[in-house]
């Protein structure tokens, strides 16, 4: 059976996490939207709001019911929404979640991809971008 760029996105993830553990970060007193807005803020300042497409000036970040596995992420108009399933969130997730931001119509493709691994280098650092990378790698993960 082979599998979609989401499903070896997704494996990747969760080895880089076994591997190389994220900082958890608090959803409900605003640290994850604080930390959400920095990263996009980081990108438009690196790539310019115009050559990024980005229109998204702010990012809020919420907790959603708990029935939910994964995180959710949507841009309306100039507003980013990330929620999350639990209290906290793993600064990769986060990456994750921002790169979804950053890249609407990518969903898991490879834009996407090199966004996320360029949001982990930047605010995790090069252990935790060398484990997802990798990972990416070994599950054929395009990027």
């Amino acid at each position: 059976m082979t599998l979609t760029q989401q499903e070896r996105a997704y494996a990747a993830e969760g080895a880089s996490l076994s591997r190389e553990p994220s900082e958890e970060i608090q959803v409900d007193d605003e640290s994850a939207t604080f930390a959400a807005g920095r990263m996009i803020d980081w990108w438009q300042e690196l790539h310019g709001r115009r050559e990024s497409g980005l229109r998204a000036r702010r990012v809020e970040v919420h907790r959603h019911a708990p029935q939910r596995r994964a995180g959710v992420a949507a841009r309306r108009g100039d507003m980013g929404h990330i929620e999350v399933p639990g209290d906290t969130v793993s600064l990769r997730i986060l990456c994750h979640e921002v790169a979804h931001i950053l890249t609407p119509s990518d969903r898991h493709g490879e834009t996407w991809a090199r966004v996320y691994l360029e949001l982990v280098y930047r605010f995790e650092g090069s252990e935790a971008f060398v484990a997802l990378h990798e990972e990416f790698i070994r599950q054929e993960v395009q990027f």
